[in-house]
Parts: C-alpha cells; sequence; structure tokens
C-alpha cells in the first residue's frame, strides 16, 4: 500500500484487486477525492487516463477476469450467508465467505468454475478437509469444513494416510493432474475443523490474496441496509476529553457530545442479509465532518500477511467485551488496503473550542445498501494539567497500580524484566522489540480475582495481569515463570483472556521454567491438571461398544452416479477429552492391529471417529487409542 497522493495506484488497488473484475460495470467505481466516488464515465480525462495506463500495466493479470458468473457450490439451495468477508475472527480477519447449510452436513458442493485441483488438506483444526480450485486464470477457490471428497480427489489423500498413518495432510498437486468441469461434484458439506456445519469459500487473486467474493460473482439476496448502532468517541492526546474526562464514551445515532483535542471515532455496525440471523460485517464505512470524506474503509482485498492487523481496527471494550467496536482512523502499523484518511496522525480528527461540529457515518454493504448516522460534537478545550494520570484511552496517560509494573510503552523496543510475588517471579521477554505495534501502553499488576478455573484444576500460583491501554499485540511476548519447587509433571503455566477461558502456554523445560508464548492481555497462572486425558467408551451410531461385538457392513452410499462414495463401515467414535491442559492432534497414536491408522479428532465435539476410508476388511479387529495432553500425561483404551 502506497501514502496517500500515489492517487492512481491507490485507487486501483482500492476497487479491482489484480486478477479480478467486478461483474457488474455500474459498480465499478474508484474514488476522485474525499467527497465519495464517481462512475468512471464521469472522471475527468486525465484521470480515466491514468487509470487505463495502471489497468495496461497490470493486463496479466486482470486479462484473466471470467466472463461468467460462479456457480453457486450448493445447488438446490437458497443463497444465505452466517460469514462474510474481513468480519472480526480472533486475531484475524474472515478471509472468505460462510454460506449456510442449514445446520445439517452431507450437502452436495459441486466446482463453481472449471479449473483443476492444486491443494488438498485435512485437519482436526482450522480448515477441517479443504480442497484448492486453481481456475485457467491464476485465481483459486478453496472450499473448506467438507466431510467426504468425490472418490478421484479422495485417492491423493487416501494414499497419505495409508503411508504415514496420520490424519492431519497437505498435499499439492501438480495443476492439470485432477481437472473438474463447472458444476462436478467435489465433495459433501460439514463440519470438519470447526463446530457448526458450513461451507467455507474463498477467492483468492492470482497473488494468492483473499478478495471479496460478494463483489465477484458469488452475490446473496440482501436488502438490508447495514445499521450504525453505536459510536464512540476515544481521547488520543494529552489534555484531550470526552464529556469532561479522559476516557471513551460512547453515543447513541444522533447525539451531541462534548468533547475536546485529539479524537478517535469507533462504531458498532449490524448488518445482515435477508432470511439471515447472523451478523456479517459491511463492505465499507465512510466519515465525513461537514460535508467532507475524512476517512474511509473498504473490504474488498488483503495479503494473509496483513490479517493480524485486524487488531488495529478492533478496540476492545473492556467494559463489555462482546462490543465489536471498529476503529475509525488509522493506527500505526495499520497497512491494510482500502483505508484512506485526511488526518495521517493516526486520529480521526480534532474537535476546536467553541466549534460544533457535524460527524456522519455512512456504511454500505456489497448488494449497495446504504445507511447514515450523525454525531455531533461540541468543541471545548484541553486541559492542562489534570488529574494523575498515566493511561487514557489509546494513549500512555492511564493510573498504575501502585504495586504494578510497566512492561511497554510509546515506541516498541526490547523488553526484559521481571515481576514477582510469594515465592515466584514471571520473566517477560520479547528481545527484538517486535511484539507490540507502534502506541498505546502495556503493564502487570497483581491479580485480583481469577476467573473459573477449568474442572479439575488447582491454583498453584496467581502469576498477576497483563492490561494494556491502547498496546496490541503483533506476535507475541516470551513469559517464564520461576518457582523454586520440586519437578512436578502435572504442573502447567495458563493464560485466560477477556473471556475467561484458560488456554495452555507451556510446561517445564530443562532449566526449571515454566514457558510459553502470551499474545493477548489477561491473568496468568501456574495450574495442577489433575490426571490424564479422559476416553472411553468406544461407540457407533450413538450406541456404547463392548469387546466381540459385531460391526456390520452398510448398504453402499453413493452419489452423482457413482462419482462419491461412503464407506461401507460406520464410523466409530471414542469420546475423548482433557479439560485442563487439553490435546493435541499429533499427541494421539489410534491403531488396528497395531497399525497406525489416521482416525480423525474432533476437539469441539470431543471425540475421536475413525473414518474406514481405509478398509480393515472383514474379521476380527484390535482397535486401541493412546492420548497424551500437553504435559504429557497419557490414557490409553483398546477394543
Amino acid at each position: 500500500m502506497k501514502n496517500r497522493g500515489d492517487g492512481a495506484v491507490r485507487r486501483h488497488e482500492l476497487n479491482h484487486p489484480p486478477g479480478l473484475t467486478r461483474k457488474d460495470p455500474k459498480k465499478a467505481r474508484i474514488s476522485s477525492g474525499w467527497g465519495g466516488g464517481k462512475a468512471a464515465g464521469d472522471l475527468p480525462g486525465t484521470l480515466v487516463l491514468v487509470y487505463l495506463l495502471v489497468l495496461l500495466a497490470l493486463g496479466a493479470d486482470l486479462g484473466s477476469a471470467r466472463a461468467e458468473e460462479y456457480l453457486w457450490p450448493l445447488p438446490g439451495t437458497s443463497p444465505s450467508l452466517t460469514g462474510t468477508f474481513m468480519e472480526f475472527r480472533e486475531g484475524r480477519y474472515h478471509s472468505g465467505i460462510d454460506l449456510r447449510t442449514q445446520g445439517r452436513e452431507g450437502l452436495r458442493v459441486v466446482a463453481p468454475a472449471a479449473g483443476s485441483i492444486v491443494r488438498i488438506r485435512s485437519s482436526a483444526t482450522g480448515y477441517g478437509v479443504a480442497i484448492y480450485l486453481l481456475l485457467p486464470g491464476g485465481e483459486e477457490i478453496v472450499l473448506a469444513h467438507l466431510s467426504v471428497l468425490a472418490d478421484r480427489i479422495r485417492e491423493p489423500l487416501v494414499r497419505a494416510w495409508r503411508e504415514s498413518g496420520r490424519y492431519h495432510q497437505d498435499l499439492s498437486l501438480p495443476a492439470g493432474r485432477l481437472p473438474v468441469q463447472r458444476g462436478e461434484l467435489l465433495a459433501l458439506s460439514g463440519s470438519t475443523g470447526v463446530g457448526a456445519p458450513h461451507l467455507h469459500l474463498e477467492l483468492r487473486d492470482a497473488r494468492e490474496r483473499p478478495v471479496n467474493p460478494l463483489l465477484h460473482g458469488f452475490s446473496v439476496p440482501d436488502s438490508l441496509a447495514p445499521q450504525v448502532v453505536a459510536l464512540r468517541l476515544i481521547p488520543l492526546s494529552r489534555g484531550a476529553w470526552v464529556e469532561g474526562v479522559p476516557l471513551p464514551c460512547s453515543f447513541a445515532p444522533g447525539a451531541t457530545a462534548a468533547a475536546a483535542g485529539s479524537l478517535g471515532l469507533m462504531v458498532e455496525i449490524d448488518d445482515r442479509s435477508d432470511g439471515g440471523q447472523f451478523r456479517l460485517a459491511p463492505l465499507g464505512i465512510s466519515v465525513e465532518r461537514e460535508g467532507e470524506e475524512i476517512y474511509r474503509l473498504e473490504n474488498l482485498v488483503f495479503d494473509f500477511s496483513q490479517t493480524g492487523q485486524m487488531r488495529l481496527e478492533k478496540a476492545p471494550d473492556p467494559d463489555s467485551p462482546r462490543h465489536n467496536w471498529l476503529r475509525l482512523y488509522r493506527r500505526p502499523g495499520n497497512r491494510l488496503p482500502g483505508r484512506q484518511e485526511e488526518n495521517p496522525q493516526g486520529i480521526t480528527f480534532v474537535a476546536m473550542a467553541g466549534r460544533s461540529t457535524e460527524l456522519v457515518v455512512k456504511a454500505w454493504d456489497a448488494a449497495g445498501n446504504r445507511s447514515r448516522a450523525s454525531l455531533r460534537i461540541d468543541g471545548g478545550a484541553p486541559k492542562e494539567g489534570g488529574p494523575p494520570v498515566r493511561y487514557a484511552g489509546e494513549s500512555p496517560f492511564w493510573p498504575l497500580a501502585a504495586a504494578g509494573k510497566v512492561l511497554a510503552e510509546g515506541s516498541p523496543r526490547p523488553l526484559e524484566t521481571r515481576v514477582g510475588g510469594r515465592g515466584w517471579e514471571i520473566e517477560f521477554r520479547d528481545p527484538e522489540g517486535e511484539a507490540l505495534y507502534p502506541g498505546g501502553s502495556l503493564w502487570w499488576e497483581p491479580s485480583q480475582e481469577l476467573p473459573k478455573l477449568p474442572s479439575g484444576a488447582r491454583l498453584v500460583a496467581a502469576g498477576g495481569r497483563i492490561r494494556a491501554a491502547g498496546a496490541v499485540f503483533k506476535t507475541a511476548i516470551e513469559v517464564a515463570m520461576l518457582l523454586p519447587l520440586p519437578e512436578n509433571g502435572k504442573w502447567g503455566l495458563f493464560e485466560a483472556g477477556s473471556t475467561g477461558k484458560w488456554r495452555f502456554l507451556g510446561g517445564r523445560d530443562r532449566d526449571g521454567e515454566w514457558e510459553g508464548e502470551m499474545g493477548k492481555v489477561g491473568n496468568l497462572a501456574l495450574l495442577e491438571d489433575p490426571g490424564p486425558p479422559r476416553m472411553g467408551p468406544f461407540t457407533a451410531g450413538g450406541r456404547p461398544l463392548h469387546s466381540g461385538e459385531i460391526l456390520r457392513a452398510r448398504s453402499p452410499l453413493e452419489f452423482a452416479g457413482g462419482e462419491l462414495h461412503m464407506s461401507r463401515w460406520p464410523a466409530l467414535q471414542l469420546p475423548l477429552s482433557d479439560p485442563v491442559a487439553g490435546i493435541e492432534e499429533d499427541g494421539i497414536d489410534a491403531r488396528i492391529d497395531g497399525t497406525l491408522f489416521p482416525a480423525r479428532y474432533d476437539p469441539e465435539k470431543k471425540e475421536l471417529v475413525f473414518e474406514f476410508w481405509l478398509d480393515p476388511g472383514e474379521g476380527e479387529h484390535l482397535f486401541s487409542v493412546e492420548a497424551r495432553d500437553r504435559l504429557g500425561q497419557s490414557s490409553r483404551m483398546e477394543i
């Protein structure tokens, strides 16, 4: 992304990711300034000429645009979404759209266009079972969370399962080895790698960047405009205030606020499509001050290396963690495309004493539905001196607890510091000073009240709480807890973030420290895990199994005239969980007759599933499972 002033190139990047063009020419709009967009035919001749030269320079990418709409990959269903492009997810932006399957698995998934399968994945988490369809122009379609692949697409995966005995696979195939036709059956939908059944779809351009599928042939019925639910002002400089205090304050649309100094504007937006109860992200948002556009955001494209910059746009609300506040100003380090600002200083605007200003927020979706909301601001004078605060909002002025310790503030710099409690110490390390984005402050303070511990866990030592005022993690900080206590294989270092859910960070290393990496604010604690993973009994179709039982083959199941067959043996399930340290996929050894078998672990349902794509044959077989939790404690069961 280039700095403002590189007009034609920047406008091209914001509106037409290379390798793709919008299908509806009426929607192909480029910005001619801060006052909004104009249709290309209305642009001044010089700007049109510059724009055409850019198109010619990138002709190799743009020339591959498809002339036809893509097929909806779930035939026989009404197009509907449960998630959309660049929604907030845990620490990242959503890189595609989630197609609704009405809570069911086993729906037919067909190829949206002709192409070639070049990658196949199977994993217990993330994308689950996924296929990557390369199109003739270099674009790529990803379909994920699948349950069953068509026979010839499944063959390379079955070979890898047989050779390794492990479920987790990531296979690359030469282009052309697995060609598919438009409308060909590829798979059945499912819920692998995720909790609720749905089909995840990504569209990537020739540079492997995710682009917004709703603008490129995967539209859904939508007559509902995104709505601004609330607005929030935050002071961003010393002396700035909102409603008399140096703290953020929220307002309803149409309200009037009193404020002074450099301010940031945030919004909470509710967008939905027809027939869907799921909250979605809008395509774009702009801010106007007295009719002049001062900030603009459009979710069109991003690079995977930038997805963590979502943390610079999502603003947490300590009083209400469920709020999804979106910053309408660019924090330092935010290089996401599709963002334009009048003020490059990381603020939205400055409220001037004695001046009343109206801000208008406009929001729109991919279907062209639009809405607006306003906030009037009566400016006052910045406060000189004021109360003895150290941190406020996103700047380093908020009060620091007497027993607390600042870990980082302002510009990132190397970190190596220790804090202590009764008989223990914690060391925080960031040798290169790269864990945080610029701005804001991060500090440690003693634990006040811990979230509820996992079932069966015992608290060994509370390690305090990491808090932040505007500090945003880019990567993780190394954390090490030191206790002069004997070795105990049941102890681990854990963190609990804003949701209150505890997460395992690490066990004890050779130096006698409990080490891990912490990439968000929250509580630290050393916890004791009371025992190994819990498992059993084996079940089939929800019915418990016992040794000596006969598992009978099913009648052959096939789809699309034999393009896809189900296994003849019903799946076996083994409940498997560890509520404290948890279980990694590679910590499970499943075997049939002593040979490794690629059983699939479902962390959402907490069960290990034997799906018989590798047919063990008729006869008596010994099934055995050994599972280790993240602390190395193991349990075993066989039938």
